[in-house]
């Protein structure tokens, strides 16, 4: 896991990431030691994968066994951003049905309730 705020890094370490890289570009190099970075570099510029390895044949993600019952679960995991934007690792396909929720969402700029208009709920979105 990488990351440039102690708040991600604080996750990365209490989720069980293995290596907790800080990228110490805009943040404090001794605050994200204190955190629990296992490396503090100055950007993602500083890393480099060299030599064979894992990224020699390419990455293959699979979920076993691949279940309907925990597909929201992957979409969620397999979600990419940065805090602020991020796109929901819905298959391209994908339509709101339910189970499948694809979409690109930004923090701090929608919110979302539910408020009762005559006995029903209704579910907002505004900015």
């Amino acid at each position: 896991m990488v990351g440039d705020a102690l708040a991600g890094v604080l996750a990365g370490r209490r989720g069980g990431s293995r290596l907790v890289i800080g990228a110490g570009r805009r943040g404090d190099p001794a605050a994200l030691h204190a955190a629990g970075t296992d490396l503090v570099i100055g950007g993602l510029g500083d890393l480099a994968v060299t030599g064979p390895g894992p990224l020699a044949d390419g990455w293959h993600l699979t979920y076993r066994p691949a279940s309907q019952a925990g597909e929201r679960v992957r979409e969620t995991l397999c979600t990419l951003g940065n805090g602020y934007l991020a796109a929901r690792g819905a298959a391209s396909e994908a339509a709101d049905d339910g189970t499948h929720y694809p979409g690109t969402y930004l923090a701090g700029v929608y919110n979302r309730l539910r408020t009762d208009i005559e006995g029903r709920p209704v579910e907002h979105e505004s900015i």
